[in-house]
């Protein structure tokens, strides 16, 4: 998986933000960077936990499904 160092996975139904998702999230901001988390479902919904979760000046996160690619950039004054 290229130079990702932390590979991490969830399950994520359709319409829903699971408990086990946050709970990736929240590991993969410990994690050792780059980290990759694949998600089994629907990611499009968990850029919502991500931005919350995100504690530093920049957070830069990526998704692909199919053609689709999303960048999230969650600067701390952006988040009130």
């Amino acid at each position: 998986m290229g130079h990702t160092k932390t590979v991490l996975e969830c399950v994520n139904p359709a319409a829903e933000i699971t408990d086990e998702s946050i709970s990736v999230i929240k590991k993969a901001f410990q994690a050792d960077m780059p980290v990759r988390i694949i998600v089994k479902g629907e990611e499009d919904l968990l850029v919502l936990p991500v931005v919350h979760t995100c504690s530093g000046e920049f957070c830069y996160h990526v998704w692909t499904a199919k053609r689709r690619t999303g960048h999230c950039d969650c600067n701390r004054r952006d988040k009130k």
